[in-house]
């Protein structure tokens, strides 16, 4: 049996561009998803340091009662990192203002600590985000995020409709480019 995140974590760059498209339906405030969506991810890796993007999905449990949030980023990044670190907005107790622009989270042994998508052809591989989470409340603290969720898929007649010319904006850090206040 395929993990539940299977199908979703095959779409959630899609979503980015379909999303600033207003194609997933009720277009939800787009500036708050994309600001916050993604975290910076830096890994050591024996050739040196590489820089990534990962995104923040939650994946809501099959009751609806509970979520699974995760950071997504393509496995490439993190297959055989040996060190890790995430690059994180953090909120105080109130949830709206950031008390902290960036924290830097270290991690060892990186590349062992991410569930890679079943399928090895797919380059995607997720970290759940829930201890960080516990740790940041006890702190009266919390993570900066608005992360994607299946309710922002778009449906298969939206995804049919496309045509080949669309406008794409491009959300993350492309080749390591990033601004420490943003």
């Amino acid at each position: 049996m395929k993990p539940i995140w299977h199908k979703a974590l095959g779409s959630v760059l899609v979503v980015v561009g379909l999303v600033s498209l207003g194609l997933a339906g009720e277009r939800p405030d787009l500036s708050r998803i994309l600001m916050h969506s993604t975290v910076r991810i830096e890994v050591t890796k024996p050739e040196g340091r590489h820089t990534g993007t990962g995104f923040y999905y939650v994946i809501p449990s099959p009751a609806q009662t509970s979520s699974i949030p995760l950071i997504v980023t393509c496995a490439h990044l993190i297959n055989g990192a040996t060190a890790g670190e995430f690059f994180l907005a953090i909120t105080g107790s109130n949830r709206q203002d950031r008390v902290e622009i960036v924290r830097r989270v270290s991690f060892a042994d990186c590349g062992s600590q991410w569930i890679h998508h079943p399928d090895p052809k797919i380059d995607l591989a997720a970290i759940p985000v829930a201890p960080l989470m516990r740790i940041l409340e006890k702190q009266g603290k919390g993570i900066d995020m608005s992360p994607f969720n299946p309710q922002l898929f778009p449906s298969q007649e939206k995804l049919d409709d496309l045509s080949l010319f669309q406008e794409v904006k491009v959300v993350g850090y492309p080749i390591g480019i990033w601004d420490s206040q943003n």
